[in-house]
């Protein structure tokens, strides 16, 4: 009997330790493109299109993808038509420095990108692009996504607004708080 109660005592306590270890919670917005311009230099000369080959355009439909993790964070911007990826970064905790802003969330910084993820406000920065995103009412976020292509000489400025269709922040925010 003793020996079934110490099993059962230290599988509790594994299936209790897995769970903490692997918290994570999944998180989007569905966001439409409001302004697309794309510019570039070809041949001495300054070109402006409205989208990038393939790329969004205005009026499409993006979806903005968070994964918490008490590890990591990933975010993504991905077109729900073209399937094309506008960002996809994945943050590991362990590489950089991580800190607690005023509000809830978290302000990262790694060697090549930073991320702020907060009750109002979300930019990341990486060597690819940027992205800034501002709540503006309860649910509702509107931002600037920043792509430079210095192999193209091309940058592409698109605004975008914003609508939770699973907000999972808050729990983020737990995951945080216990991280921190």
């Amino acid at each position: 009997m003793k020996f079934f109660t110490t099993t059962l005592g230290m599988l509790l306590s594994l299936l209790i330790t897995s769970k903490a270890i692997a918290q994570q919670v999944n998180g989007s917005m569905d966001c439409k493109v409001t302004g697309n311009v794309v510019i570039s230099s070809e041949e001495g000369k300054s070109k402006r299109y409205s989208s990038i080959k393939d790329g969004s355009k205005e009026g499409d439909k993006l979806t903005f993808k968070y994964t918490i993790r008490n590890s990591g964070l990933f975010l993504s911007l991905e077109n729900e038509f073209t399937k094309h990826i506008e960002l996809n970064t994945i943050f590991d905790f362990k590489d950089g420095k991580l800190e607690r802003p005023k509000s809830r969330g978290l302000i990262y910084t790694g060697t090549y990108n930073e991320v702020t993820f907060s009750e109002d406000y979300i930019r990341l920065e990486n060597s690819f692009g940027k992205i800034f995103l501002s709540r503006y009412y309860k649910n509702d976020w509107h931002g600037i996504y920043l792509m430079i292509s210095a192999m193209e000489l091309t940058t592409q400025t698109m605004t975008i607004n914003c609508r939770h269709n699973n907000d999972q922040m808050e729990s983020g925010y737990k995951i945080y708080s216990r991280k921190l």
